[in-house]
């Protein structure tokens, strides 16, 4: 799996690299022709069948892929673009288990969504890629730690944002914190890097993880889902929130020289950020409810 990983954020850089405030000519059929041998050698290495549609289907993707470079009109370029990307979807959706040959027009309409079918192998394989020992029960474990950290970040962000916006200390702490002097072309690249090669990742996971799941009996220490993930999610907002209360002990011991410093009068502290508390009240209120569903 670290094999696929690298490939995929291999993938991620070279996209940046190539198209990263470029317009779109000769950098189109080389991006396809690295993400169909990058594809390739992946194939390869997990042993998976190559059909003759899925070769016929490469080709016409690298054509279109390489009108891009020939025609010029942005319409064509679109839908050349457009053409690519689908017939590449096509070949991808294949790998989960029926084959071109067997597929209907609704199958191909549905090639359309295929990257929401990338989000659960992408979290599968990130957390396959922590795991060490081959114990289930740590594979399972690792999983749905890898599942509440990005569900605790997203929370935290939401709420980070309503306390920054109903709080003048925790909106400099954070600002101090998170906001420092840097190349912004830099954090655009590494942004762009790091979500195709997530897509990548996701889209790989999909094609090559199937045959390499290990049917594990259950085991004692199997939970339902949700279980430890929800309880990252709350640990996190019981930290969030005892550093914003924690804070809220300089205002109400720190005397009006405090909050004059601050810009404040009693009053004006008083009545700033309602509005915003009431949203992460009703926020808690609902992420509690679902966490009692789970």
């Amino acid at each position: 799996m670290m094999v696929l990983f690298g490939a995929a954020l291999l993938l991620g850089v070279m996209f940046t690299t190539l198209f990263f405030e470029k317009n779109p000519g000769g950098n189109v059929p080389l991006f396809f022709f690295l993400v169909v041998a990058v594809g390739l050698f992946l194939t390869r290495l997990f042993s998976k069948k190559i059909e003759k549609s899925h070769v016929l289907l490469l080709v016409l993707a690298l054509f279109f892929s390489f009108m891009v470079f020939v025609r010029s009109s942005m319409l064509l370029t679109f839908f050349n673009g457009v053409g690519t990307v689908l017939l590449l979807f096509i070949v991808v959706s294949s790998f989960s288990g029926q084959t071109i040959k067997k597929y209907v027009l609704g199958d191909f309409i549905r090639v359309v969504l295929l990257p929401v079918r990338f989000i659960k192998p992408f979290f599968d394989t990130l957390a396959e890629i922590s795991v060490f020992r081959k114990n289930a029960d740590d594979k399972n474990r690792y999983k749905e730690i890898v599942r509440g950290s990005f569900l605790a970040l997203v929370v935290l962000f939401i709420f980070g944002l309503l306390f920054a916006s109903a709080d003048l200390v925790f909106q400099q702490i954070l600002t101090n914190v998170f906001f420092f002097e840097v190349d912004p072309e830099v954090i655009a690249r590494i942004v762009m890097s790091v979500i195709v090669g997530a897509f990548f990742i996701g889209a790989f996971g999909f094609m090559f993880r199937t045959e390499h799941k290990e049917i594990a009996p259950q085991s004692e220490w199997s939970r339902k889902f949700g279980d430890l993930e929800m309880k990252i999610v709350l640990g996190s907002m019981g930290g969030l929130f005892l550093l914003f209360i924690g804070l809220q002990l300089t205002y109400l011991f720190g005397g009006e020289a405090h909050l004059l410093s601050q810009g404040l009068t009693y009053t004006e502290y008083a009545r700033r950020g309602f509005f915003e508390l009431v949203v992460v009240a009703l926020f808690s209120f609902a992420i509690i409810l679902i966490t009692e569903r789970l």
